[in-house]
């Protein structure tokens, strides 16, 4: 019903992958499940990795270059990186500077 309304083939993509993960239904059971902050990660994560999906089907179809799609993804994959290293680092520094308590 999408692409005979006229809707392009990577959003359509996009919207099928996001759907049943990002209903309101399904965001508060995961949310009873595994908490408040995972699940607005993993929402998070969702989002971004079917909007990526979308983007790189569509350019696909419209018949963009391979090597075009391959360094968008590394472009991705590498802002992608940077925010998770600084994370990763400061949580192990901040896990090296909490004091130890003794029991």
């Amino acid at each position: 019903m999408f692409l005979d309304l006229g809707m392009h083939r990577g959003p359509l993509l996009a919207y099928l992958m996001a759907d049943p993960e990002l209903s309101l239904q399904s965001m508060l059971m995961v949310a009873a499940v595994i908490g408040r902050t995972k699940t607005f990660t993993y929402v998070g994560l969702v989002a971004l990795f079917s909007i990526v999906a979308g983007f790189t089907y569509g350019a696909w179809v419209d018949g963009s270059s391979r090597l075009a799609i391959v360094a968008g993804l590394a472009l991705f994959l590498g802002a992608l990186a940077l925010p998770l290293l600084a994370l990763r680092r400061w949580l192990v520094h901040r896990t090296e500077a909490a004091p130890l308590e003794h029991a």
